[in-house]
């Protein structure tokens, strides 16, 4: 919801300056390195579990996705990537201001 207000083609007209969300999914960085053991909860030990045995995709993948994005410029646009895969998110709209 943040980014998408501050993507609003409004604040665009008026800065010049584009906003961009970029998600990525998990990366096998060293972040990911035995998930399990750093959980704050005693519930999220078990989809830290899960998360170990996940696939994963490079983080030179990653980084050529963020890359893409930001050159793409699409203000308001949201990006996920994961598993070596670009896509554009379309969310969905529930309300719009009557002006």
């Amino acid at each position: 919801g943040f980014s998408r207000s501050l993507g609003d083609p409004h604040y665009y007209e008026h800065t010049g300056i584009a906003v961009v969300t970029f998600c990525p999914g998990l990366t096998d960085t060293p972040l990911k390195n035995n998930i399990a053991s750093k959980y704050t909860f005693d519930y999220s030990k078990e989809i830290g579990e899960k998360l170990n045995n996940s696939k994963t995709q490079k983080p030179e993948i990653c980084g050529q996705h963020l890359a893409q994005a930001v050159e793409l410029m699409d203000n308001g646009a949201i990006y996920i990537s994961n598993q070596g895969t670009l896509t554009k998110v379309k969310p969905s709209v529930y309300w719009e201001p009557t002006y």
